[in-house]
């Protein structure tokens, strides 16, 4: 799986629409927002939320919300694997829609940085946090992926790795009136809309023209302060 989704990341950086203003993986339909609602964010909503249904390729949405009314909604390949580190081998491991998947790769560490190696390929784990244990996986790392796009992984002290990529990104500011979410997208372009919204224990139901999405609360892991990424231009190397 871990392979697989470097062609899914191509294709959709190459294809997709440039939008990914709805809660899963479809765009944004504009709502008229009320003139009435305050520019104050919900302290229920702060955080980071995961979709919790997901394309086939395992392409899906985060959203960001932030206590100053900052938003970020990020369309991009999310992977749930588990992982064992034996030595200078790492390898990784999931069964998915009926299928069993396995890899081994090299696992090195220089200074605090963290390099995974498969037959040509390289990657270089950067720490996102200080504190990080030397020769130690455990923690949130930063990473250029295979396609020459940023990416973001954390490896669990319970074995499970979580990766993202990014593919697209919109930005801007929100705000909440009863169960109404009113979004203002600053990049990348400017566009109002809104969405109805239920939280039910760490489970967060977003409804608009399109139909329901669910969403789980999820430990922070993409930044913020996340860029819009280039189109991948192609493969940096081929594991």
């Amino acid at each position: 799986m871990r392979s697989m989704i470097y062609g899914v990341v191509v294709a959709v950086g190459t294809t997709a629409c440039s939008s990914v203003g709805s809660a899963q993986v479809t765009p944004p339909v504009p709502q008229p927002i009320p003139a009435t609602v305050s520019p104050v964010s919900s302290p229920v909503l702060v955080g980071t939320w995961d979709a919790i249904t997901r394309s086939y390729g395992g392409i899906g949405s985060t959203i960001l919300f932030s206590e100053d009314s900052l938003f970020a909604l990020v369309l991009g390949a999310m992977v749930e694997m588990k992982y064992k580190v034996n030595g200078e081998e790492i390898t990784f491991s999931s069964e998915e829609h009926g299928q069993k998947f396995s890899e081994t790769q090299k696992l090195t560490f220089i200074g605090d940085t963290a390099v995974i190696s498969v037959k040509k390929c390289s990657i270089k784990l950067i720490p996102l946090e200080k504190g990080t244990v030397a020769g130690s996986t455990v923690g949130k790392w930063r990473l250029m992926h295979m396609t020459g796009v940023p990416a973001y992984e954390e490896y669990s002290p319970d074995g499970v790795t979580r990766l993202r990529v990014p593919m697209q990104v919109q930005k801007g500011k929100y705000s909440v009136r009863g169960d109404t979410i009113a979004f203002h997208t600053i990049t990348p372009r400017s566009e109002d809309w809104s969405a109805q919204f239920r939280l039910t224990s760490d489970t967060l139901t977003v409804s608009n023209a399109i139909g329901q999405h669910r969403y789980l609360r999820a430990h922070p892991l993409i930044p913020l302060d996340v860029q819009q990424p280039a189109p991948p231009a192609g493969m940096l190397c081929r594991p």
